[in-house]
């Protein structure tokens, strides 16, 4: 784990991209992180620049999240199960995309912020899943590396699915809305 991370911290200085470049997705982690093999790494997590997404599997976020919010991390589970199955149905193991990662390196997970785009789409996947309501905008800091203009979009797209309502904000509005609002 150690000579991972000290791998990728040695690598990020190479990765910071002005255009975008090619990756392969290897992995899709959960609803909010992706693994891809290219940008000069192997085994690279990207993290949805941006956004966040419930949790699907037992960890000290989902912990954290179950203790503010008051409720068993039973229930919050099958939001995360369902952000992440629904974006499997976005992306496909072996799939070409597209990396534009964020200059300000990885992240406290060990991921590199990005936007990622498949092939031909002008919409980021992290755009898709906050506009199709299984991620929201991510509002702790450090903001200010998300350009405003983009962070302006993806409230646009949050507000939209919850209006529709959409995914996680049709299935589940009452918990998804307590985990929104409590989230960071």
């Amino acid at each position: 784990m150690t000579k991972r991370l000290l791998t990728t911290l040695l690598i990020i200085p190479t990765l910071l991209i002005a255009e975008p470049q090619l990756a392969t997705i290897t992995a899709i982690e959960d609803g909010d992180t992706v693994i891809v093999d290219g940008l000069q790494q192997n085994g690279l997590r990207l993290q949805l620049l941006g956004i966040d997404a419930p949790e699907d599997s037992n960890n000290a976020k989902l912990l954290s999240d179950s203790k503010r919010m008051g409720v068993a991390t039973t229930d919050l589970i099958p939001l995360g199960s369902s952000a992440t199955a629904h974006l499997k149905t976005l992306l496909k193991l072996g799939d070409q995309v597209s990396v534009e990662a964020d200059p300000s390196g990885i992240d406290r997970y060990g991921r590199l912020p990005a936007s990622v785009f498949r092939h031909g789409d002008t919409l980021s996947l992290n755009e898709m899943m906050v506009r199709d309501g299984y991620a929201i905008l991510l509002t702790k800091p450090p903001l200010e590396v998300i350009h405003k203009p983009f962070a302006k979009r993806l409230q646009q797209l949050q507000n939209e699915a919850v209006a529709a309502p959409r995914g996680l904000w049709q299935t589940q509005p009452q918990l998804t809305k307590a985990w929104a609002e409590l989230t960071p």
